[in-house]
């Protein structure tokens, strides 16, 4: 999973540091955002639940650990750059990209009809 949200988008690639740790197994977007609590200078996080592992377009789940502790998206691999570095710079909020989302929940990037 790291690989693929790594890679290279039109020369731009997501920054993430890669936790992979089987006590976290089945960890749910709310138990993520109860560990998260006393993170101050983390306000989201991507989480590779079973769906972005074993689902047909590896989207990940992306968790607000700050506003809204909980609420989710998810994200095609494409978009995971986009996502990381405009909610790090806060110049997206979190409930941008949450609206933008297509018919099925997941954010593949911002088009006409979404912006």
């Amino acid at each position: 999973m790291c690989d693929l949200v790594r890679a290279p988008v039109e020369g731009f690639e997501a920054s993430l540091s890669c936790v992979s740790d089987r006590s976290f197994d089945g960890l749910t977007a709310a138990q993520l955002a109860e560990l998260a609590s006393d993170e101050e200078e983390i306000t989201f996080a991507f989480m590779a639940d079973a769906d972005a592992i074993h689902g047909p377009e590896h989207t990940l789940l992306v968790v607000e650990l700050w506003d809204d502790p909980g609420r989710t998206f998810r994200v095609a691999p494409h978009e995971v750059w986009s996502v990381q570095a405009n909610l790090e710079i806060a110049n997206i909020d979190f409930e941008e990209f949450a609206d933008a989302v297509d018919h099925d929940g997941v954010f593949r990037g911002f088009t006409d009809e979404s912006s």
